[in-house]
């Protein structure tokens, strides 16, 4: 018997909220760093509220990375469980999580209800008007996050890093996307590369040309001492260049 989850009246009755899922290459690839920019462009350049959303496997970084305000934002595990007990479906708690101006779902190590699954978090947040941006982690094959990119509302963002290895895992990756879903899929695709080194210009200049007319667009997060560094992110010490980036990266995927 599956968990029947009731919600409350919609923030946006009128609205399908979009998503996003963002994908790494690999480890270290920024996906989660994106994600976390991507939601504080959202709340500076769109009447979006979002709410960012750890959807690996076995739980990311993304609640240690994002939570600057409080040490323990809302578990995804915990507001599912809430959901199924009859609590509201948004609470104040998922947009008082950080500074980054949107909410925070982290993952914990406890059993999320039965028959759950990330579809059922994508629903739940576009159905009460909140737009999820999902950190997908380092495997953009993994099974779990087929239903956000096969969902006609959900657009997909691959991370690389700018390095050489790092173009070769993105190849692999389009392709595989491309061999298992559709070119169509990889044409709508947004490939974000993130500068985790000052020299490494040259190396995204020519991911950005071997990509020409395969994927949907190709945009560039410069280097950023703050997000290097591997602490939280604090949005009022990214460098402008950095939130530039991340409101292009908004603008560009059509939110």
């Amino acid at each position: 018997m599956s968990t029947a989850f009731g919600l409350e009246q919609p923030a946006f009755p009128q609205q399908i909220a979009p998503a996003v899922l963002v994908v790494g290459t690999g480890g270290g690839a920024g996906a989660t760093t994106t994600v976390l920019g991507l939601a504080a462009a959202l709340g500076s350049t769109t009447d979006w509220e979002a709410v960012a959303v750890d959807a690996t496997t076995s739980g990311g970084d993304l609640g240690l990375r994002g939570a600057d305000e409080l040490l323990r934002p809302m578990s995804l595990h915990t507001w599912l469980s809430d959901i199924a007990d009859g609590a509201p479906s948004v609470t104040r708690e998922l947009l008082l999580s950080s500074s980054l101006g949107a909410g925070l779902l982290w993952r914990d190590d406890t059993v999320p209800p039965t028959r759950t699954t990330i579809g059922t978090t994508a629903r739940l947040l576009r159905v009460s008007g909140y737009l999820g941006i999902y950190d997908g982690g380092g495997q953009v094959s993994a099974r779990h996050l087929l239903p956000l990119v096969y969902d006609g509302h959900t657009s997909l963002i691959v991370a690389t890093p700018a390095r050489a290895a790092g173009a070769n895992w993105l190849f692999a990756s389009l392709k595989w996307l491309a061999h298992n879903l559709g070119d169509d899929v990889v044409a709508d695709t947004t490939v974000v590369v993130t500068h985790q080194d000052r020299r490494t210009n040259s190396v995204a200049d020519e991911i950005r040309r071997s990509l020409s007319g395969w994927v949907g667009a190709t945009f560039e997060v410069p280097y950023d001492p703050h997000l290097a560094g591997g602490v939280v992110v604090s949005v009022d010490q990214l460098q402008s260049s950095t939130s530039t980036a991340y409101a292009d990266i908004v603008m560009g995927v059509g939110l």
